[in-house]
């Protein structure tokens, strides 16, 4: 009979595993829509984390996304029962932070290097 939980958990602890050094990965199983979000969901969800972040005031609070159900799988990571959209939708944008970081850092290294050279 399967152990079945539920619990809150933060983001990190789903990202990063003691069981599983490099991090969990998510797999969501076939029986899942494919990504179906359009523009108007995606910025709904940044309006509310922009509405968040100006509300805080530089209090600690956390953001609580709407419910991620997940189950723990040893070989596949985090298996996603639901919440799928918002997690895609999610990795996409820090995917597109990510580069945009890159693309600063190089162009702060080239103009660095014009620098010292002149």
């Amino acid at each position: 009979m399967a152990n079945n939980s539920m619990g809150t958990k933060k983001v990190e602890e789903l990202l990063v595993s003691k069981s599983m050094p490099l991090g969990m990965q998510f797999y969501v199983p076939n029986y899942q829509r494919g990504y179906r979000w359009k523009e108007s969901q995606v910025q709904q969800l940044l309006n509310d984390i922009k509405e968040f972040d100006y509300e805080k005031n530089n209090e600690k609070k956390f953001y609580c996304l709407q419910p991620l159900v997940v189950t723990e799988d040893k070989e596949n990571g985090w298996v996603v029962i639901d919440g799928q959209q918002r997690l895609t939708t999610l990795f996409i944008i820090l995917t597109c932070i990510e580069k945009m970081l890159y693309i600063v850092a190089q162009l702060s290294r080239q103009k660095s290097k014009i620098f010292i050279m002149n």
